[in-house]
């Protein structure tokens, strides 16, 4: 039976305080309460977006973030720590990242990594962070008997050209119902119960 929930990351379901993750069934929040493009530099609607983009902790605003460089890092940190803390626990821990969600940010560590531009360099951040978590786990003896599942809310926002990635075979991306828009990857990972088959 899970003892402890936690979101941490993008909430985007209500930024009202009746309907914070905290009152929706989650034990700790950290992260922010809307989509990371809703803040005062929006390139289109400057004027649409008044309010700050805070960073919360629980129903706590710590800081009003003007730079998302450090967010994906962070995020994976504090994911870590309540790992770390609970591994005794069992626990739901939902980790939505508001990258790679225009704008695009990426911290130092992988500023023009990959030479492919920004958008490659966010996503090899994303993957690098997923890799601290299943790390954490591992070190922590969870890894077995802990269900992983890896997916996405959508297909890419073509309209941002090289800042969405790309449907491969698929027609149009995100905000379409065409296969671009709704197909998702899907990755469960579950050793105890789910075995692998070994392709050659």
């Amino acid at each position: 039976m899970v003892t402890l929930q936690e979101s941490f990351g993008k909430w985007h379901l209500g930024s009202r305080k009746e309907f914070f993750p905290t009152n929706h069934g989650f034990d700790q929040f950290y992260g922010i309460l809307y989509s990371n493009d809703m803040w005062r530099w929006h390139p289109e609607y400057p004027e649409g977006y008044p309010e700050d983009l805070l960073l919360y902790k629980n129903e706590t605003p710590i800081k009003e973030i003007t730079d998302q460089s450090d967010l994906t890092k962070d995020i994976t940190s504090e994911s870590i720590r309540f790992i770390e803390e609970n591994k005794n626990s069992p626990f739901f821990l939902y980790i939505a990242h508001p990258q790679p969600h225009v704008p695009l940010f990426v911290s130092k560590d992988f500023e023009d990594i990959t030479g492919n531009g920004l958008y490659a360099d966010v996503i090899t951040e994303i993957d690098y962070s997923v890799g601290r978590v299943l790390k954490s786990l591992e070190e922590n003896g969870l890894s077995e008997n802990t269900i992983i599942v890896f997916t996405s809310d959508n297909g890419p926002w073509l309209s941002y050209g090289d800042h969405s990635g790309s449907s491969g075979i698929y027609r149009e991306g995100k905000g379409t119902t065409w296969e671009g828009g709704v197909r998702v990857p899907s990755i469960i990972k579950f050793p105890k119960w789910i075995k692998t088959k070994d392709y050659k």
